[in-house]
């Protein structure tokens, strides 16, 4: 494969995880419209929640909500008003405002500008709000996917019993506030989720992996996702630099890497008649991570989920049986229900040929999943593979029209 079927592949991830996906699934770059009003993407909390860092916090925004409440707790208390009533005219005055006040209160003060020494008024409004509107965006995280391993759903500050109305105007004024502010807080944290919302293309920079393999295994998940739940409204990524992680959408979880534990594995009657002993004895190395695990909440057409091996480059179908034969052994104690075991190569297959398998598919599932169900095909065919085991998404118009497919 070349490097522009790299590009092609990161490319068509990332405008997934924008919530823009293209409807063919060539190799090619996918062209970015640009718009006033741009899809919300499916993972722009989990980026602005626990995908990236910011400076001062040196931790991802959910395991810092205690720096983040006492820092502002800090600031606030420096907050001063822009302008004092002096009993005499000195510095800047405001001849408007203190004819006003002379006018209205029969007052012989004077208003004048104070100097900023903590927390301006538009400043202290931008953090107010910021403070209200992330806490209910990270609500609706935590309600929708759990909170993060090791870190408090609960926020250090109390929320109002009625969320006031935040339009787009309001937050870009906060931002542009927060921007050129000289408080850390509010340049590198607050206006850096605010930024996050308002700019979609930061997004493109989620991390993903340089090597080919690896950009072809997530490219399947997500169009496996794309195809089972349209564009889900939350998304827990990955954090593809480590080797074991779990993708979270509001109906399924997806293990990507997923690590078998040896003993299950040596366990397997792949490694009988001495086999075992053998490799204990020499060290040698056995498979032992799953490409893609998708375990679904509640079972569909029978599967309780999704054993995938993807491979990339020329190898062919016979370079996934192995793998996923001694995999799924493995895996027996932990879910007894069927699944759907499943090699997906880069090479596409005739047409007329899918068709055939699919037809026989179509037959062998027509009571529903009974048993483990083995299906082999070209990453090309995942959204047809998936609709005919009926798995796909039920409001397949609906799914389609939220993805741009339509």
């Amino acid at each position: 494969m070349t490097a522009e079927d790299s590009a092609a592949y990161a490319t068509e991830i990332r405008s997934f995880l924008l919530g823009r996906l293209s409807s063919r699934r060539a190799s090619h770059p996918i062209e970015r419209q640009r718009s006033a009003q741009l899809p919300r993407s499916p993972i722009v909390d989990w980026w602005v929640f626990e995908g990236r860092s910011y400076d001062g916090l040196n931790a991802s925004l959910a395991g810092a909500w205690t720096v983040v409440h006492r820092q502002s707790r800090q600031l606030l208390a420096t907050s001063n008003p822009t302008w004092l009533q002096v009993r005499a005219p000195e510095g800047e005055i405001d001849w408007v405002g203190t004819a006003l006040l002379q006018a209205s209160t029969s007052s012989t003060e004077f208003q004048a500008r104070a100097s900023k020494v903590g927390l301006g008024l538009e400043e202290r409004a931008a953090l107010l709000g910021w403070l209200e509107w992330i806490g209910i965006q990270w609500q609706d995280y935590v309600r929708s996917l759990g909170a993060p391993p090791g870190c408090d759903p609960t926020l250090p500050w109390a929320m109002p019993p009625i969320a006031s109305d935040v339009g787009i105007a309001r937050l870009r004024r906060w931002a542009h506030t927060a921007r050129r502010s000289r408080w850390p807080l509010l340049r590198n944290v607050v206006a850096e989720t605010l930024r996050c919302h308002l700019e979609p293309q930061q997004i493109d920079r989620v991390p993903l992996p340089t090597e080919h393999a690896r950009l072809f295994e997530l490219l399947c998940l997500v169009r496996v996702l794309a195809a089972i739940e349209g564009l889900p409204p939350q998304l827990r990524w990955l954090d593809v630099r480590l080797a074991q992680n779990t993708l979270r959408s509001p109906t399924l979880s997806c293990h990507y890497q997923y690590a078998v534990q040896a003993d299950a594995m040596l366990k397997t009657e792949a490694f009988g008649g001495g086999l075992r002993e053998a490799v204990l004895r020499h060290g040698v190395r056995v498979p032992r991570y799953i490409d893609l695990l998708f375990l679904f909440d509640r079972p569909r057409s029978g599967f309780k989920g999704i054993l995938l091996e993807a491979k990339s480059g020329k190898q062919e179908y016979y370079s996934s049986v192995h793998q996923l034969s001694t995999y799924r052994a493995a895996l027996r104690s932990i879910v007894a229900e069927p699944l759907l075991i499943w090699g997906v190569i880069e090479q596409a297959q005739p047409r007329q040929e899918v068709e055939r398998q699919l037809d026989e598919l179509r037959h062998e599932l027509a009571d529903g999943a009974q048993r483990d169900m083995w299906v082999f095909s070209s990453a090309r065919d995942i959204d047809v593979v998936l609709e005919t085991l009926r798995l796909a998404c039920t409001d397949a118009d609906g799914a389609r029209s939220r993805i741009g497919l339509t």
